[in-house]
């Protein structure tokens, strides 16, 4: 499946567990304070939910590719960038589209706010361009399923 050494000496694999836990454990805890006091959020609860999502799956794939489980690790990283299409998607089709522009450098910086146009503009082509990459990566997990 892939060309990518696995880790092999106990190092590397306490490596792979402990950044795939760290990982999983920051997406939790984002998931656990929003669902503690979802009036901090600037989206709905299932958006942040998605986005932190993302990071559990990342977590959990760095755990599956440690320990060799490719098949695990293929959905975990599926999982990852459906999920890391949810909110830039979600922005396109009539989310909350505010976002902050700022351009900075030698000491001077200057920030304001976007225009909708353009925030819904650039997060939702990201959500667009990761939805492709995620739409293609389920055809070819499908077509490999079909075939054995």
């Amino acid at each position: 499946m892939s060309d990518t050494p696995l880790p092999t000496t106990p190092t590397q694999k306490l490596t792979g567990t402990l950044l795939g836990l760290l990982f999983a454990g920051a997406g939790i805890a984002i998931m656990v304070m929003v669902w503690r006091d979802p009036s901090q959020a600037r989206v709905p609860v299932w958006v942040v939910h998605a986005a932190a999502g993302c990071f559990v799956a990342a977590g959990l794939w760095s755990i599956a590719q440690t320990f060799a489980q490719s098949r695990l690790a293929a959905i975990f990283a599926l999982a990852a960038v459906w999920l890391l299409a949810t909110p830039g998607l979600w922005i396109l089709f009539g989310g909350n589209a505010a976002c902050t522009i700022g351009v900075g450098g030698s000491g001077v910086a200057m920030e304001s706010a976007g225009p909708d146009w353009l925030c819904r503009g650039v997060f939702g082509l990201g959500g667009l361009l990761t939805g492709a990459v995620a739409l293609a990566f389920t055809w070819q997990a499908i077509a490999r399923a079909v075939r054995g």
